[in-house]
């Protein structure tokens, strides 16, 4: 009988310090329903020669995913997101020495997934948080389409994947405000800009900023 209680209090014994872990693990860790809109700038570098040139225009552009916060203390933090993303902007060709008065428009549509890892630095931390963000942002993009308007008006589809990076890597910092509507809810805003470190295009040389309201929907597990 002793044997056997023994052995019980030992099996309920390592199920409360695995459930202690558990709960360990998930303290002060948030998950939320992220939607962002995006306004990005396409900067053409070395765009314009002699005889020709572009000009670059976005186009309504978004992301939508899942962000993971974890708080290490009450000034620190990390976060992870996964977010689909939809990115498009119009490039005009320009021909200075074309007869032809035309100036033919690609519309780019880019699709894939951004993967955001940045710090948190809380300012003010109470029923409304303010933090600083600085970190990274990893861009992935799994298709790119262009719909060119051509010379004859009329709009041809092209896949100019092997001209565009399927991987771009930037810098994001901003700021955040959270604001908690209980224990377990909150809602917030993050303010990001992020500036992509390698081109979209080598040629031409095309680079990517942007930058991100960042609405979510928050929850505390505990």
């Amino acid at each position: 009988g002793f044997l056997a209680l023994t052995l019980v209090s030992l099996i309920f014994s390592q199920s409360v310090n695995a459930a202690d872990e558990k709960v360990k693990r998930f303290k002060n860790v948030y998950t939320g329903l992220m939607f962002t809109p995006e306004f990005n700038k396409w900067k053409g570098l070395d765009a314009t020669t002699a005889s020709s040139g572009y000009s670059y225009k976005g186009v309504f552009s978004y992301s939508t995913g899942i962000d993971f916060v974890k708080m290490y203390s009450d000034r620190i933090g990390l976060s992870v997101g996964t977010y689909f993303t939809h990115a498009a902007f119009e490039r005009e060709d320009y021909c200075y020495t074309c007869d032809v008065e035309y100036t033919p428009v690609s519309t780019f549509l880019m699709n894939g997934f951004q993967v955001p890892v940045s710090a948190y630095f809380m300012l003010l931390n109470d029923r409304l948080d303010v933090y600083l963000i600085g970190g990274i942002n990893n861009w992935i993009y799994t298709s790119v389409n262009e719909q060119r308007i051509s010379y004859q008006g009329k709009t041809d589809l092209y896949n100019p994947s092997e001209r565009f990076s399927n991987y771009l890597l930037g810098l994001n910092g901003g700021v955040g405000l959270n604001y908690n509507l209980s224990y377990r809810w909150s809602t917030g805003l993050n303010i990001i800009y992020k500036n992509s470190l390698i081109p979209v295009t080598e040629t031409p040389l095309v680079k990517l900023s942007s930058l991100s309201l960042n609405f979510g929907f928050y929850y505390r597990f505990n």
